[in-house]
Formats: C-alpha cells, structure tokens, sequence
C-alpha cells in the first residue's frame, strides 16, 4: 500500500519517486485498495477494474522508465505529473491525484497521452 509522505524536503521527494515507481511496475494494481478511480474512460470500482486498467497502461508502456517531477500533497490530497518513456510509447503529461483516508487511498484520477513511438 502506498504510504503518506511528508510535504516537503528532497528526501520525501525521493521515497515518493522510489515507492511511486516500485508499486507502479510491480504491485499498485494488486495492493492498493482504491474505492474508485476517476478516468477519462469513466469510473472504475473496485481492485479488479483498477488492476485491470493498470495492467493495461503497464503493457503499453513496456520496461518504461518512469519519472515523478513533480509532487504537492496537502491535508489528505497529493497531485503527482508524470513521465514514462519506453520502446514502444510515450507519456509526457501524466497526471494522477489521490485522496487518502488515513494510509489507504479513497480516491484517484489519472490523465494521461500515450504516444506511440514511430
């Protein structure tokens, strides 16, 4: 599951990266328990329709290398944008917010453009 993280200093920064990048490409879709997550596709419930979308965005982006620029996290809400870069696509604008009950999260969104690679 993924922990709360402080709100400041670079020492956050890199464990949110690390944990972001660790649970993304291996475990998220398995262990997070998100109530429901916001996409433009619609409302996903429940671990399967999450693990599902995740698996799919995993598969389209394979081995990628994943970066976390930018984190703001206040109160119980966190915003990260997102990059993955892969042989076969892109993403350059990813965007995902979250809203934690205690260490769970309650509630994500994930925008994102997948670029295929030409």
């Amino acid at each position: 599951m993924f922990r709360r993280v402080g709100r400041s200093g670079p020492h956050a920064h890199r464990s949110f990266r690390q944990e972001t990048t660790a649970r993304w490409t291996r475990s998220w879709p398995i262990t997070v328990p998100t109530r429901f997550s916001l996409t433009p596709a619609g409302v996903l419930r429940g671990k399967d329709q999450i693990r599902q979308a995740f698996s799919a965005i995993l598969a389209d982006l394979p081995d990628a290398k994943w970066d976390v620029p930018t984190q703001i996290f206040e109160g119980d809400a966190l915003l990260i944008e997102w990059t993955a870069e892969s042989s076969a696509a892109t993403v350059k604008d990813g965007i995902d917010t979250f809203v934690f009950d205690g260490d769970l999260i309650r509630i994500q969104t994930v925008r994102f453009t997948l670029e295929p690679v030409s």
